[in-house]
């Protein structure tokens, strides 16, 4: 650790890195780190000095680059970067057309943007030994994270590096949780294998507002006010880094694991039961099994997801596998004579396009039957207003059982084109499954109450009811 702090103390002066996760940041061995996870932790900082204490040990050989979502997002990148380097090296070394850092020692930093899948093709024949992308959960989907992963590469021996940062929150929220936060506790490497079967190690440290002792001296009221800015629990997920809830997400303030998530319970026979299904094959394909009680409440008791391993990857199954899949979970419940009438699908398993035959018939052939959902005009809307309506009532519960539902539902971040809807670039597969099933559920508005007896005859109240509340024959 002396060695490190050696460097970077000689190279950027007054900026050393704090105790804590900033020094565990420099120490680490792990070539891949998730740094970060609540606001005001020092992120920036952290992976500047990181990439100066690998510009100052590599030199001229030192390339790296830092990527963000849009060029926008970089002032505060470059505000820091040029707060660090300018004062010893002067503005100079900056070309802000190119956007690049030039060292005296001849070390090379970019600053590039990656905003749509397409922007990593870009990069597939460059060459970096440190790469970093800020504020990870901006990107909805990993893809063109791991496209650069060819990127990474030295010819001269150089050892690679890629550093991430985030928070809590955003439209990437549940992959980076499945990547770096759930696989282990924080500080322990863990392991995983590529499609190549190659092994690789990545770590999570963790760094919170408290882990900043500068900003908590020269800004004392920056906790409070950012306790101003949102519920308690959105401002805990903040400045905790917890990842079980997510700022910014759809069900903001809705959700509420205490209520809603239940243990399984035994769901009497008589209960009405149906399923509901989202089908995908590249995607997920969502199927979950539901239950009414009396009071109208449902339960969602069971699921089938079509998970590949990886966030918002399917499992590639055909039809007729689903079916079979469908038919062994459903055995017992079959064999005592209980059924699943109208159960809602994604009516585009019906589209024959090229085939003779459509995956929903492929379902009806193995005794899997389901009818098309609605998906009118504003069908997506209406049936996010009955999730919220459902959730704020209480009248939803969620078996904790259902794994998958819980790990995408609540932190499905709000579409940036329709604020009434949820991201469709998210993992919503469960969510359009959960909509499928409430809206063929939904219940029917109360008819008006029965006037009183004696209406004027032939008016219409007198059509609409007799004298005694019954309705007439012309109802």
């Amino acid at each position: 650790m002396g060695s490190v702090a050696a460097a970077v103390r000689e190279e950027v002066g007054q900026w050393l890195p704090q105790p804590g996760p900033q020094t565990y940041l420099l120490v680490c061995p792990v070539r891949e780190i998730f740094y970060g996870g609540a606001r005001g932790g020092g992120k920036t900082v952290g992976l500047l000095l990181h990439w100066q204490n690998h510009a100052a040990t590599w030199n001229n050989k030192a390339l790296g680059i830092i990527f963000r979502r849009s060029y926008d997002e970089f002032e505060e990148v470059l505000r820091i970067a040029k707060a660090m380097f300018f004062p010893l090296y002067g503005p100079g070394i900056y070309n802000k057309q190119e956007r690049r850092f030039t060292f005296p020692n001849g070390a090379v930093l970019t600053l590039r943007y990656l905003e749509r899948d397409e922007d990593a093709e870009h990069y597939q024949g460059h060459s970096y030994n440190w790469m970093a992308f800020d504020e990870l959960t901006n990107w909805p989907r990993p893809d063109p994270i791991d496209k650069l992963w060819g990127a990474l590469r030295s010819a001269d021996g150089v050892p690679c590096w890629l550093l991430l940062t985030g928070n809590p929150g955003g439209r990437g929220h549940t992959w980076v949780k499945e990547r770096y936060i759930v696989p282990a506790p924080p500080l322990t490497p863990f392991d995983f294998v590529d499609r190549a079967g190659v092994r690789h190690t990545r770590i999570y440290i963790p760094s919170r507002v408290t882990d900043n002792p500068k900003l908590m001296q020269n800004d004392p009221g920056y906790v409070d006010r950012l306790r101003l800015t949102g519920a308690d629990w959105l401002v805990d997920a903040w400045l905790t880094g917890n990842w079980d809830v997510a700022a910014g997400s759809y069900l903001e303030g809705v959700w509420a694991p205490d209520r809603h998530v239940i243990r399984p319970i035994n769901i009497p026979p008589e209960w009405r039961r149906w399923r509901a299904m989202d089908w995908g094959y590249a995607r997920p394909h969502s199927i979950g099994w539901y239950a009414m009680n009396p009071d109208g409440v449902i339960y969602r008791y069971r699921e089938l997801y079509g998970w590949g391993g990886k966030p918002n990857v399917g499992s590639q199954e055909t039809a007729h596998q689903v079916a079979k899949h469908v038919l062994k979970l459903e055995t017992g419940e079959r064999k005592v004579g209980i059924q699943f009438k109208r159960s809602p699908a994604d009516s585009s398993i019906w589209d024959k396009t090229g085939t003779e035959q459509s995956v929903g018939d492929h379902f009806h052939k193995d005794g899997v039957l389901w009818v098309p959902a609605h998906k009118g005009p504003g069908s997506r809307v209406n049936g996010a207003h009955e999730v919220v309506q459902r959730l704020k009532e209480d009248s939803l519960k969620i078996f904790d059982t259902c794994r998958h539902f819980i790990r995408t539902v609540p932190v499905l971040p709000i579409s940036e084109d329709d604020p009434d809807d949820v991201d469709t670039d998210a993992e919503d597969h469960a969510w359009d499954e959960l909509r499928y099933s409430l809206i063929s559920r939904q219940r029917k508005p109360k008819r008006p109450e029965a006037p009183d007896a004696g209406l004027k005859p032939f008016t219409q109240t007198w059509l609409e009811y007799e004298g005694d509340g019954k309705k007439t024959r012309y109802w």
